[in-house]
């Protein structure tokens, strides 16, 4: 976008600042969506892992970085990602188990995203049962502690199991 508008000069300047400032994730983010709104995406993955490689980063800042990450490498993430979502709570259960095959995979690329965790957890636990969604569901609440519809749902389970 940023080269397609003539902004060069501007991506000069937001490069030269995460040059100077690795720990500040605000610049970080702002040159790897430069990048991901680009022709070349790929170019964001050293500022999506400088992100997650600083320590006072924000949960909101962890999960862009770790899903734009998912993104550049597992294919056709973000249109599987939103069909699982859609599915994770089906009540059909092929929807539901491609949706837990689909976050097996993704935890298996990064297991500290907390979202699929809690999707792997909504989407097993008719198959699986309660306890099993249970153990998806704290791992999410460990990666994320602070997130109210997640704890919510984590509630909501807990008071059905009595």
């Amino acid at each position: 976008l940023h080269e397609e508008s003539g902004e060069a000069a501007a991506l000069e300047l937001l490069l030269a600042a995460a040059e100077s400032h690795p720990d500040q994730t605000a610049v970080q983010i702002a040159v790897a969506n430069a990048y991901l709104d680009g022709d070349d995406p790929k170019r964001a993955q050293p500022y999506l892992e400088r992100v997650l490689n600083t320590p006072r980063r924000s949960l909101d800042d962890d999960a862009f970085a770790r899903r734009q990450l998912l993104a550049l490498r597992i294919e056709d993430f973000d249109d599987r990602y939103d069909v699982a979502a859609k599915n994770a709570q089906s009540p059909d259960p092929a929807r539901r188990a491609a949706t837990a095959v689909f976050m097996r995979e993704v935890i298996a690329t990064d297991p500290l995203y907390w979202q699929p965790h809690m999707m792997l957890g909504l989407a097993v636990r008719a198959s699986d049962g309660d306890v099993a969604a249970l153990g998806h569901l704290n791992d999410a609440v460990r990666l994320r502690p602070n997130d109210p519809s997640l704890r919510s749902i984590l509630a909501t389970l807990l008071k059905q199991m009595g």
